[in-house]
């Protein structure tokens, strides 16, 4: 029963009510009762103790008290708390006042003020947790100067956080996926019996230009934020907070602490110092402790940095204690500057992790939702396996694409698709070299589709997290812009549809096409047209109406 259609049904339940109550909370909640309910063969006892199970292993507090398994989710807690508490103690000691005055001196006007959001989120690339969290505190007051809903924020957030991530081989995003290149048999050791001789980082290196959508989402952002472009259901967002004010659509704001922490701590001594001692504190700790704890020396011989922190848990340990050193090290100074109390540290610490409270509750969810639908369902195997097997070699690059779009959508986990997409993916190629090549050792030379299924696999994954209402990179986003949720998926997914059409063209090109550079690039720049000009069609449109 479960290798049919039936696996499908959580996924659908979850979005169906998510579409009809806008309740992120309820949707998440009935897709794993619905989950467990299929798994357990609808025995009512066992489904709500496998529910309960569920979240509750999602919380690995029961791997803290045993003393075994991974950390990897505690450690996503506390470095979002803690970040949070970070934002907190910025916004009471006037760091972040005193940083967006700076910038406020150079922002005249909403495109400023939206093209600002961009840059920042550029200089976070690390961590795409990092990277949205970190702008959207700094960012909110000044978007809100210049009437830009909330929404839209979270757009600019979204369309920046991850995808850089991708793009710039240095952040957590690298770590997982370099770890899944070596399960699914990427080795350039013969003694591992690679399925395909290659070095995982050199490989991630040379599929970056196949990631057609990664770099197509970047380029609409920046083109809707130079050219003011707006359409879709933004557009009606946009309208209402330009002649009413209100930045959430007309309904009400997102609770008290995601709107009105700068009004209730920003105050004492507004020193630029107060942002740059804790945001720099925590840049310069992420990659010392990643190193740290991945044991790695500069004296090691050949071991290189990269192959030191191939580990997501390392990088997400690395990310907790950096914030937490953070925190102590902005908490000593500020009490040597006598700009904090410990009563005030008391009210922050409690503000801190009250501001990151429903994100992390809907991580939880979704964390158990998405493992049920991977590991016990099946749901991106049984979807993977039901497209790939009907198609033939020359598509594969469109077919990965699709696939993990919508396996992702579906179960609200990119890196689960990806953990699920790239053992199917790159046994299939190598299978398929052998038989033409007649050789047991695969190289990447030989499998020309190689880097565009790769590519497709990666930003396919992307394309669904960013049209999920259930994955973390919409939380986290609507989060740290402060607006409704569900308000972020429906609007992003109008700005991020013309970027998925035209990277649907690109992988179908690569059936017909080389993998030469040549080709490659003119299939870069064609889809890069194809989005403008449907970017540019579909916001001339709405103007006439």
């Amino acid at each position: 029963m479960l290798n049919s259609w039936i696996v499908t049904l959580p996924a659908i339940l979850v979005l169906t009510i998510a579409i009809i109550t806008h309740r992120v909370l309820i949707s998440l909640v009935s897709g794993i009762v619905l989950a467990c309910a299929i798994i357990t063969n609808f025995n009512i006892g066992d489904t709500l103790s496998l529910t309960f199970s569920s979240i509750l292993k999602e919380t690995q507090i029961i791997n803290l008290i045993s003393g075994s398994g991974t950390y990897d989710h505690l450690y996503t807690f506390g470095f979002l708390t803690t970040l949070g508490i970070i934002i907190q103690l910025m916004a009471h000691t006037g760091g972040i006042h005193a940083y967006t005055h700076m910038l406020a001196r150079f922002i005249t006007h909403r495109r400023t003020a939206e093209t600002t959001s961009l840059l920042i989120s550029s200089s976070f690339f690390l961590d795409d947790y990092l990277s949205n969290l970190t702008t959207g505190s700094i960012m909110r007051s000044l978007t809100d100067k210049f009437k830009i809903p909330r929404a839209k924020l979270a757009f600019l957030l979204d369309s920046m956080g991850a995808p850089l991530c991708l793009l710039i081989p240095l952040s957590s995003w690298m770590a997982f996926i370099l770890v899944q290149l070596q399960e699914s048999g990427i080795s350039n050791n013969l003694h591992e019996s690679p399925v395909i001789l290659a070095d995982p980082f050199t490989l991630y290196i040379s599929c970056i230009p196949y990631q057609l959508y990664t770099l197509l989402i970047v380029v609409s952002a920046w083109l809707i934020v130079r050219k003011q472009l707006s359409f879709g259901s933004m557009r009606q967002f946009e309208q209402i907070a330009h002649h009413t004010g209100n930045l959430f659509g007309g309904k009400e704001s997102v609770g008290r602490v995601a709107t009105q922490e700068t009004k209730t701590f920003v105050h004492g001594q507004t020193s630029l110092a107060n942002f740059i001692i804790p945001i720099g504190s925590f840049l310069i700790g992420i990659p010392l402790f990643a190193l740290y704890y991945a044991h790695w020396h500069p004296l090691q011989g050949t071991i290189h940095w990269y192959q030191a922190i191939q580990n997501s848990e390392v990088i997400l340990r690395s990310l907790w204690s950096a914030s937490f050193t953070s925190f102590i090290i902005t908490t000593i100074f500020l009490f040597i500057r006598k700009s904090l109390t410990i009563s005030a540290l008391i009210k922050i610490i409690h503000a801190g992790a009250l501001l990151m409270l429903n994100s992390l509750i809907v991580l939880t969810l979704a964390w158990a939702l998405s493992n049920l639908l991977k590991n016990d369902l099946q749901t991106g195997s049984y979807l993977a396996q039901l497209v790939i097997q009907a198609v033939c070699p020359a598509i594969l690059p469109i077919t990965f694409f699709a696939t993990a779009l919508f396996a992702t959508a579906a179960t609200g986990s990119s890196w689960g698709t990806i953990s699920v997409l790239l053992p199917i993916g790159l046994p299939m190629l190598a299978s398929l070299a052998q038989q033409t090549m007649h050789t047991a050792i695969i190289t990447p030379a030989q499998i020309p589709l190689l880097l565009p299924v790769l590519g497709a696999i990666f930003c396919g994954a992307l394309a669904g997290s960013q049209i999920s209402p259930i994955s973390d990179s919409t939380v986290i986003s609507a989060a740290s812009a402060g607006c409704h949720h569900l308000d972020h998926v429906r609007t992003q997914l109008f700005y991020g549809l013309p970027a998925i059409i035209a990277s649907c063209i690109g992988f179908i090109l690569f059936a017909f096409l080389s993998t030469s550079t040549l080709s490659l690039t003119c299939i870069i720049a064609l889809c890069c047209i194809i989005t403008i000009m449907i970017i540019l069609t579909i916001n001339k449109y709405q103007n006439k109406l």
